[in-house]
């Protein structure tokens, strides 16, 4: 199933997709080199994933636009980051950048989010059958929270045709 949403953080939804997106995986090594012997690595752990890019504000309220993302990325909270093509992380809004000033109704930027693997919620719903909905939730970041893929959601919820389009209240099934 083909989902064209839009990327959302902390319940906000941008207007247009970003152009680039970049996800960087990396792990911490630690090289040793052994008398008479080769080298060896060690692996010491997994480095948050990173995942930035840059994009497009359109229309009359791009500044607006840009100003809600500058909020967004001035608190000092984690939240729950959703893209096309990638599971939903929990994430800290790291950086934002203006690359030009509001020209005909178009503004540039570029944007970085660093997973938070310490921060992320404790949420417990292995008995649950159904979850409720809450406000700008979409099943992307039910299934991250619940920790069910989404393609399991959307089988266990026919009726639910985007993962974008669910509403405050509504309950979802689990098992």
């Amino acid at each position: 199933m083909t989902n064209m949403a839009s990327m959302r953080y902390k319940g906000y939804t941008l207007h247009h997709n970003p152009q680039t997106v970049t996800v960087t995986n990396a792990k911490d090594i630690k090289k040793h080199t052994l008398p008479y012997l080769c080298g060896m690595v060690e692996d010491f752990a997994r480095q948050p994933q990173v995942i930035s890019g840059e994009g497009v504000l359109y229309g009359d309220d791009c500044y607006e636009q840009f100003k809600m993302l500058l909020t967004l990325q001035k608190e000092c909270t984690c939240g729950v980051l959703s893209m096309i093509n990638l599971e939903p992380i929990y994430a800290m809004f790291t950086s934002l950048t203006q690359i030009n000033e509001p020209v005909d109704n178009i503004l540039r930027y570029k944007f970085t989010f660093t997973e938070s693997t310490l921060d992320k919620p404790a949420v417990n719903l292995t008995d649950s059958r159904y979850y409720t909905v809450s406000d700008g939730e979409t099943l992307w970041d039910i299934g991250y929270k619940v920790n069910i893929p989404v393609e399991k959601l959307l089988e266990l919820n026919p009726i639910i045709r985007r993962c974008d389009d669910i509403n405050v209240g509504d309950m979802v099934v689990l098992r």
